[in-house]
C-alpha cells in the first residue's frame, strides 16, 4: 500500500532542497559583475537542459557521448533548446523564452562594452522575455523570494530565470527515459537486416524469372 503521507513528506523536502539549491546559487549571482552573472545564470539553464536530455534520450552505446558533449551535434545550448522542443520536452513558449534567454547571453558574453539589462537591446529583450511570465501569480512571489535584491530589467530577468530552472528542474523529476526494449523493436538491426535481404532475394528471383 502507497504510504501518501510519506510521498507528501518527500516532495516538501525535495522542494526545500531545490529552494535552498536556488537561493544559494543566486547569492553568488549576487557577488558578481552583472556580466558574469547574467553569463552564468544562463549557463544554469544550459545545464539543466542537458540534464533533461540526458535522462530522456537512451544512454550512449559507449562512455563517450558523442551526441550531448563538447562537439558533438547538442553540444550547443541553441541545438539543445530545438531538440527539446521538437521532442515535446518543452512548449513554444518556453522555447522562444530559452531562445531570448541565449540572445541576452551571446550579447554579454561578445560585446565588450555598454551592455546592459537596464537600457538598450537588452532591456528591450528583457521586457519581451518577461511579458509572458507577468500574466503569473508567482513571477512577484520569486521575485519577493528570490530576487528581491536586483531592481528593474534585472529583477526581471533574473525572476525568470529562476521561474524556467524551476520549470526544468520539474519536468526532470516527472519525465521517463525513453523506454530502450520499445526503441529496439522500432528499428532491429539483425530484423531490419533479415527482412532487407528478403526483399531483395524476392526481387533478384523476380527478375530473373
Amino acid at each position: 500500500m502507497v504510504d501518501k503521507q510519506k510521498i507528501r513528506q518527500s516532495r516538501t523536502i525535495d522542494a526545500l532542497h531545490q529552494e535552498k539549491r536556488l537561493q544559494e546559487f543566486l547569492d553568488d549571482l549576487r557577488l558578481e559583475s552583472e556580466r558574469a552573472a547574467v553569463i552564468l545564470a544562463v549557463a544554469k539553464l544550459d545545464v539543466a537542459l542537458f540534464e533533461l536530455l540526458s535522462k530522456f534520450l537512451l544512454s550512449p552505446p559507449s562512455s563517450q557521448d558523442n551526441l550531448l558533449d563538447q562537439d558533438g551535434p547538442l553540444s550547443a545550448f541553441s541545438s539543445r533548446i530545438n531538440i527539446a522542443y521538437r521532442l515535446g520536452l518543452i512548449d513554444a513558449e518556453f522555447t522562444r523564452s530559452l531562445h531570448l534567454v541565449r540572445r541576452i547571453r551571446n550579447a554579454f558574453a561578445h560585446d565588450i562594452s555598454g551592455c546592459s539589462l537596464e537600457a538598450g537591446p537588452q532591456r528591450d529583450r528583457v521586457r519581451e522575455l518577461a511579458n509572458p511570465f507577468l500574466r503569473s501569480s508567482d513571477f512577484r512571489l520569486i521575485n519577493n523570494i528570490y530576487t528581491h535584491t536586483w531592481s528593474g530589467s534585472a529583477a526581471d530577468f533574473f525572476t525568470v530565470v529562476v521561474s524556467m530552472l524551476g520549470s526544468l528542474e520539474q519536468t526532470l523529476e516527472l519525465i521517463d527515459p525513453v523506454d530502450a526494449d520499445f526503441a529496439a523493436t522500432v528499428v532491429c538491426f539483425k530484423t531490419s537486416q533479415t527482412s532487407f535481404l528478403r526483399q531483395l532475394k524476392k526481387s533478384t528471383n523476380a527478375q530473373s524469372d
